[in-house]
């Protein structure tokens, strides 16, 4: 039982500390972008920009949803990485697309061009 009680406290105090590390991550740190460039979830606390309007929501991404695009997403990147998309030569190592949180969040801050 002490065993289990051990191995379950040190597994919660990884997952804090890797939680701590993601949410450490500096994004006004001048090495992340070019010179002119500020990244865009620098100073960003979540408000949505004047342009937006009033109406603006974040919409929910349910797990079925994110796995529903990632399959299309992968199915185009198959046939492209078969070369079977027109004027495209066969990928060899090309990646499978897979969720990124942290990619997922950033992107709420982006605005429609």
């Amino acid at each position: 039982r002490d065993r289990h009680q051990m191995l379950y406290l040190l597994s919660v105090l990884i997952i804090v500390l890797i939680s701590q590390e993601a949410l450490s991550t500096d994004y006004c740190n001048k090495d992340l972008c070019l010179p002119e460039i500020t990244h865009i979830a620098c100073r960003n606390y979540g408000d949505f920009d004047e342009s937006c309007g009033s109406e603006a929501i974040i919409m929910k991404f349910p797990m079925h949803m994110r796995a529903h695009l990632l399959a299309v997403l992968n199915d185009f990147r198959n046939t492209v990485a078969k070369g079977q998309y027109p004027h495209l030569r066969p990928a060899s190592r090309m990646a499978t697309l897979r969720w990124h949180e942290e990619l997922a969040g950033l992107a709420k801050f982006a605005q429609a061009l």
